[in-house]
C-alpha cells in the first residue's frame, strides 16, 4: 500500500519505519517548522535504540521516501498519518488542504494524543466544507492514539500490547486492519471504538499509571517513617495479579514530555468541564514534591549547611535509554540545589548536549563525560536516571573519589546492606537503611 506520514515525531518515524518494513511505499512529510537539519530529529534517530539503522534500510531498499516542502495532502494514499503536535490540529485544514476536491476516499489517522473530541470535530469540519459545494466528504478522521515508549519504541509499534481505534464511520475499520494486519497475528490487538473513547481512554491510561506512580511514592515517603523497606513491600504488592509489578516502582518522580504534559491536559480537561479533579491534582503535586526527594535527604544529612558543597549527580535524562530532559526530575534537584549555594557535577550517557543547550554555561555546573570525574571530591553522590552505566560501579573508586561517602539513590538500585558494608552512607527512596 500507499502510506503518508505527517511529523517528525518519534512517533511518526517508528511508525514510517515499520509501516515500511512490511512491504509498504512509505512518504514521511515534516510538519510546518520541522526540518530534517533539526536537531530534535538528529537526536531521536541516534538516540531510539535501532531506529537509524532500520531508517537507513527502508531508505536505502526504496520504500521509505522522506519529501520536504509539500504543503498539500499527499495525493493517492492508502491512509495517511498524522503524528503531529497537538497544538497542529487547529490548523490542519489550511496546511493539508483538506478541502481539496479528490476522487478517492481519504483516511486521517490521527495518532496524537489531542483533546477529547478532536477527531469528530474535524471530521464535522471538513464535511461541512464540503457540504457547501454540493458534495459528500470523502474524508474519515480516526483516532489511533500511540502507545509507544522511548527506549523501546520499534518494538512497542510491532508488537503492540492493545491498539485503539476511534472510528466513527464504518468504511475504514476493514482498511485499518489491514495496514496494521502484520503487526496483529498473535492475537487481536485492535480495540474498535468511537473517537472520543479512544482520545479519552489514552489520557485515562496515563492517568492511572501516574497514580500508581504518585500512591507508590507516597508510600516509600510512609515506609521510611514506619522503619519499612518498601522493596519488600513493592515485591508484595506486584504479587497480586490485580496490581502487578509496572509502575510500582517508588523513586524521584517521572518527567517526560509526552506523560507529564497528558496528566496536565487530563487534569485540565476535568477541571474545564465543571468536574473535581482532585485526585489528579493531588498525581501532579506528589510527583513535583517527589522531583526534590533527594534533596531533602541532603539538606536532612548536612542540617541544610549545603552552600559552598560540591554533589554529583549521576542521570539527566526522564528515563534511560533517551537523551530527553524534558520535565525530567533533575532539573528540579539542580534548581534546587543552586539555591542553597551547591554546584553540581553532572554525568549522563546522552543528555549532556540537550543540558547544555537548555542550561547553557554556569559557573555552577560541570558536564563530566565520565561518571568517576563527576564524583572526584563530591561531598554527595545523587543518583536521579536508572542507566544501565550505573547498576555496577566500581565501589573501590567510589569510596576513593567522594570527599564524602554519601550516596542518595533516587531510583532504588542499590542494596541498602551492601552499601552499608562497603562504608558508604546509603540513602534510597522508602529504603531500609542499617
Amino acid at each position: 500500500m500507499d502510506i503518508g506520514i505527517y511529523g517528525l515525531s518519534l512517533t511518526g518515524v517508528v511508525t514510517a519505519v515499520s509501516l515500511a518494513h512490511v512491504g509498504n511505499n512509505v512518504v514521511l512529510m515534516p510538519a510546518p517548522g520541522e526540518s530534517l537539519q533539526m536537531v530534535e530529529w538528529q537526536s531521536l534517530l541516534s538516540d531510539e535504540p535501532g531506529l537509524l539503522a532500520a531508517f537507513n534500510k527502508e531508505q536505502l531498499e526504496g520504500r521509505l521516501k522522506v519529501e520536504v516542502g509539500h504543503q498539500k495532502l499527499l495525493p493517492g494514499k492508502d491512509a495517511h498519518f498524522l503524528a503531529l503536535g497537538p497544538d497542529a490540529y487547529a490548523s490542519l485544514d489550511k496546511w493539508l488542504g483538506l478541502d481539496q476536491l479528490l476522487d478517492e476516499r481519504v483516511l486521517l489517522i490521527i495518532q496524537t494524543a489531542v483533546p477529547v473530541g478532536t477527531a469528530e470535530r474535524l471530521q464535522a469540519s471538513i464535511a461541512q466544507s464540503w457540504a457547501k459545494r454540493g458534495f459528500s466528504s470523502p474524508y474519515a478522521v480516526v483516532s489511533m492514539p500511540d502507545f509507544i515508549r522511548q527506549g523501546t519504541a520499534l518494538d512497542n509499534f510491532q508488537r503492540p500490547g492493545r491498539v485503539l481505534v476511534g472510528c466513527d464511520v464504518d468504511w475504514p475499520r476493514a482498511l485499518i486492519r489491514d495496514i496494521l494486519r502484520p503487526f496483529n497475528r498473535n492475537r487481536d490487538s485492535l480495540l474498535f471504538m468511537s473517537g472520543r473513547e479512544a482520545e479519552f481512554s489514552k489520557f485515562v491510561v496515563n492517568g492511572m499509571l501516574a497514580t500508581k506512580l504518585s500512591f507508590m511514592n507516597e508510600m516509600a515517603n510512609l515506609a521510611e517513617l514506619l522503619d519499612v523497606d518498601i522493596e519488600k513491600v513493592r515485591h508484595g504488592v506486584g504479587s497480586d495479579s490485580r496490581i502487578g509489578y509496572d509502575y510500582i516502582y517508588p523513586g524521584c518522580g517521572f518527567g517526560g514530555a509526552h506523560f507529564s504534559a497528558d496528566i496536565i491536559r487530563l487534569a485540565a480537561q476535568v477541571e474545564q468541564s465543571g468536574g473535581h479533579g482532585n485526585l489528579l491534582q493531588s498525581v501532579l503535586k506528589i510527583n513535583e514534591q517527589q522531583k526534590e526527594v533527594l534533596f531533602r535527604k541532603l539538606w536532612c544529612h548536612y542540617q541544610g549547611q549545603l552552600k559552598g558543597r560540591t554533589v554529583a549527580v549521576w542521570g539527566a535524562s526522564f528515563k534511560p535509554n533517551t537523551s530527553s530532559i524534558r520535565n525530567a526530575p533533575s532539573l528540579v534537584l539542580m534548581e534546587a540545589l543552586w539555591a542553597q549555594g551547591c554546584s553540581v557535577r553532572l554525568h549522563d550517557p546522552k543528555a549532556l548536549d540537550n543540558v547544555r543547550e537548555l542550561l547553557g554555561d554556569r559557573e555552577d555546573l560541570v558536564l563530566c563525560s565520565d561518571p568517576y570525574e563527576a564524583v572526584s571530591g563530591a561531598d554527595a553522590l545523587l543518583l536521579m536516571t536508572e542507566w544501565k552505566d550505573y547498576w555496577s560501579p566500581d565501589y573501590r573508586r567510589l569510596m576513593q573519589l567522594l570527599k564524602t561517602p554519601l550516596v542518595l539513590d533516587g531510583r532504588n538500585i542499590y542494596d541498602p546492606y551492601l552499601m552499608a558494608e562497603r562504608g558508604f552512607i546509603y540513602q534510597g527512596v522508602g529504603r531500609r537503611t542499617v
